[in-house]
């Protein structure tokens, strides 16, 4: 069991001036991502006025852009420093930020959702190659929690501090809000000037290895393309967290609605003390793939317990909800931790950019998904929870069973 000597081991990584500024300018980053994902639904039904529906679908194809860019940013990390690639994708972000409330139809947000949506998947697999380069394979894992840490907490901040444009309800307070989150964005891409130029060759100068050109194409090497798939299926949990929990806790549970945002500071909370201990080891194989299952058997509990939270009796529905949010978020912490090791582990070192462009393909592939299935699950009631977490379970399964293949 992980201790807390364990914990403060790891953030000894902090020493390291590359972690240092990864760690800054994802947190800045994700306060404006947080902004996106909070205000821009919102923003387009309250002001806009467009249907729920229509977002959805917007937000949907944006998703399916960022697969691309994913891919391609993965592929010029191998090329390019990533500190030149952070600082321009994310300005990309920050205008596009500051121009989500200047769109006033649908075709204009969808616009502006695909330009930031695309932009930040090339930003997570810019800055995942930049780990993958900069650290070796025993600090690889622990870096990537401690970034996460840092992330919850920024989208704590970024979440609270959206509240403020919600009461109001006023077109000048989103454009402020959006503003403040765009110019946040392209400060974070400031500060990844910080970084040494990170690319290929220095992390050759470490391992000895083929050149990018002459190595295989990650989308040749069919173990990781099939991790990276279920990945993606088991990266719906969070899509599952953000529209699938709170849709059933208000249509069809009798709990309080204030459980939405207690979900959310639970989630928070314990991603923020366990992340970092809980990751302790998964850059070894055999460990990720573990904790992997580990996360599909605690998502298929977490939706097995919301679907019994389907009450008449309000106490009780709380406590099974709070009960699937303790297990949903155990399953997030084991499932970033094992998937990052796999990620890196399972990589051609000698093109760890363009492996980690296509493994962050996998996770806007279950970003496109998630929406979609979690209104199914929640519409289907009981028979779409347990089915719902028969994929999770089958997922986890599955990396473990690929991961150990020799």
């Amino acid at each position: 069991m992980p201790t807390l000597r364990d914990t403060f081991s790891q953030l000894s990584l902090l020493a390291n001036p590359v972690l240092r500024t990864v760690t800054v300018a994802s947190g800045v980053n994700m306060f404006g991502r947080s902004a996106f994902l909070t205000l821009t639904v919102l923003f387009a039904t309250m002001r806009i006025g467009l249907p729920a529906g229509t977002t959805a679908i917007i937000l949907t194809i944006a998703n399916g852009v960022g697969l691309v860019t994913a891919a391609i940013a993965g592929h010029l990390a191998d090329r390019i420093p990533t500190r030149s690639m952070l600082t321009v994708t994310m300005a990309v972000e920050g205008v596009a930020l500051c121009a989500v409330p200047w769109a006033e139809n649908a075709l204009a947000l969808g616009l502006v959702a695909l330009t930031f949506v695309g932009a930040n998947r090339a930003t997570y697999a810019a800055r995942s190659a930049t780990i993958a380069y900069a650290f070796n394979s025993g600090n690889r894992a622990g870096s990537r929690a401690i970034v996460k840490m840092a992330n919850n907490a920024a989208v704590a901040i970024g979440s609270s501090a959206a509240a403020i444009p919600v009461m109001l309800d006023t077109t000048g307070s989103y454009r402020i809000a959006f503003a403040v989150a765009g110019c946040a964005t392209v400060t974070a891409g400031v500060i990844c000037r910080r970084l040494p130029p990170i690319t290929s060759p220095a992390r050759s100068q470490l391992r000895p290895a083929a050149t990018p050109t002459q190595s295989r194409s990650p989308f040749l090497d069919l173990r990781y393309l099939g991790v990276t798939v279920l990945s993606g299926l088991l990266a719906m949990q969070f899509g599952v967290a953000e529209v699938g929990v709170p849709l059933w806790i208000t249509a069809h549970t009798s709990a309080p609605r204030v459980l939405i945002t207690l979900a959310f500071a639970i989630n928070t909370v314990l991603i923020v003390i366990l992340q970092l201990p809980l990751s302790r080891g998964t850059d070894e194989v055999t460990k990720a793939a573990k904790v992997t299952a580990y996360a599909g058997a605690l998502m298929f509990a977490a939706c097995a317990v919301y679907a019994l939270s389907a009450v008449p009796v309000a106490a009780l529905a709380a406590a099974l909800l709070v009960g699937a949010v303790v297990c949903h978020t155990l399953a997030e912490i084991f499932s970033s931790a094992g998937t990052w090791g796999l990620s890196y582990e399972l990589a051609n070192q000698s093109r760890a950019g363009a492996y980690q462009g296509v493994f962050a393909m996998g996770t806007a592939l279950g970003g496109m998904g998630a929406p979609i299935v979690s209104a199914l699950a929640v519409s289907s009631g009981v028979f779409g929870w347990c089915a719902l977490g028969a994929v999770f379970l089958l997922a986890g399964l599955g990396i473990r069973a690929l991961a150990v293949i020799r």
